[in-house]
């Protein structure tokens, strides 16, 4: 249901008569609760990737939606999911090549602290001086480094 996700995204003021009935409830939502409206699929759970022990959301698979580092935060928090936190090579490789296709995305660390509070088990910087930044992502090399927070970028939340 990509089409229906991104109708939602791109616009308040699409005629729910031109959309598939079941966008409804999603657009009913978009309207009524304003601070759903960074979310775009994510509180699903057909939306969710199981890996482990953990469900992952991913915005490329579903909306394509980029979204700057705070406002990744609240849509994952809306859903009750963290920002990615990243706890081993396997699960980097994961997320990297199954839920992001390689692009960059928003990492849930600030000044080397996961804001899901799990351990800092593991790491790949670009340098290791970057891991005090307040914003991180992982790049298309899967190497960690410091963003401007105001970037938009893709975004996997974690549970």
């Amino acid at each position: 249901m990509p089409t229906t996700t991104t109708n939602v995204k791109t616009t308040t003021s699409l005629p729910t008569t031109h959309a598939p009935s079941h966008s409804a409830p999603l657009e009913h939502t978009t309207h009524h609760h304003h601070h759903h409206h960074h979310n775009d699929g994510g509180c699903r759970r057909e939306n969710w990737m199981r890996y482990g022990h953990h469900y992952y959301y991913s915005s490329e698979l579903h909306s394509r939606q980029r979204l700057v580092r705070d406002e990744a935060v609240e849509a994952c928090r809306v859903c009750n999911m963290t920002l990615l936190s990243i706890h081993s090579s396997e699960e980097q490789r994961f997320v990297h090549e199954t839920l992001t296709h390689k692009n960059e995305i928003w990492l849930g660390m600030q000044s080397n602290v996961w804001f899901d509070t799990s351990p800092r088990d593991f790491s790949n910087w670009r340098d290791p001086k970057f891991s005090d930044y307040p914003c991180i992502v992982m790049d298309t090399n899967q190497q960690w480094h410091p963003e401007h927070c105001h970037r938009t970028h893709l975004y996997v939340c974690k549970r």
